[in-house]
């Protein structure tokens, strides 16, 4: 027989026992463990977002044209120009390559070779040019004369950055006499035409 105190006490310590949580019942044997919340990313002190470099557009490009020439300082009446440009396009805003025309015609006419650099400053549209190269010039039976030329140019490009195109271009060049001979000063031709490129 249990005593009457004991019952009591029994009593008083299960009615002052703190309600406890029931027992969670442990996962099943291969079950994935729930996966953990990733950190927010931290920053460098004093950083600040770096932009993305622009895209780039590798890629050959292929041009031709035709023309007349505005102005010579030679006196001589104005000429016909063609013109062939292939190169690469290094970026969307620079290509580089090799050009080559031929101003004149008959007798008199200059036949130049060239590398050259076309800007685009705003990736489409106008653009600026510059190149250097040697031009061999024909004066009637003389022999020719062979010097370094210089160019300077601007335009402004129709259409997108891929596939056909057209281009109106104006352009100063400036060919020197040969470095070997005696002869003196050169000829400046001014001259507009019309291109067709391919990106």
């Amino acid at each position: 027989m249990i005593h009457p105190g004991l019952a009591l006490a029994a009593a008083l310590l299960t009615a002052a026992a703190p309600d406890l949580p029931p027992p969670q019942a442990a996962p099943p044997a291969g079950a994935a463990e729930p996966a953990a919340i990733a950190a927010p990313p931290t920053r460098e002190p004093g950083g600040a977002a770096v932009p993305l470099a622009a895209p780039t557009a590798p890629g050959v490009y292929l041009g031709a044209g035709f023309g007349a020439e505005a102005y010579t300082s030679a006196g001589s009446s104005p000429g016909q120009l063609l013109r062939l440009r292939l190169g690469v396009a290094r970026s969307r805003r620079l290509l580089i390559g090799l050009e080559g025309g031929l101003i004149g015609t008959g007798p008199h006419r200059l036949v130049f070779q060239d590398v050259g650099a076309t800007f685009f400053p705003r990736e489409t549209g106008f653009f600026v040019r510059g190149a250097l190269g040697v031009t061999l010039r024909a004066q009637g039976t003389a022999d020719p004369e062979q010097g370094p030329n210089l160019l300077a140019g601007l335009g402004y490009a129709f259409g997108g950055r891929s596939g056909p195109g057209l281009s109106l271009n104006l352009e100063a060049q400036h060919h020197a006499r040969s470095l070997v001979s005696n002869s003196t000063g050169g000829l400046t031709t001014v001259t507009a035409w019309l291109g067709l490129d391919w990106y």
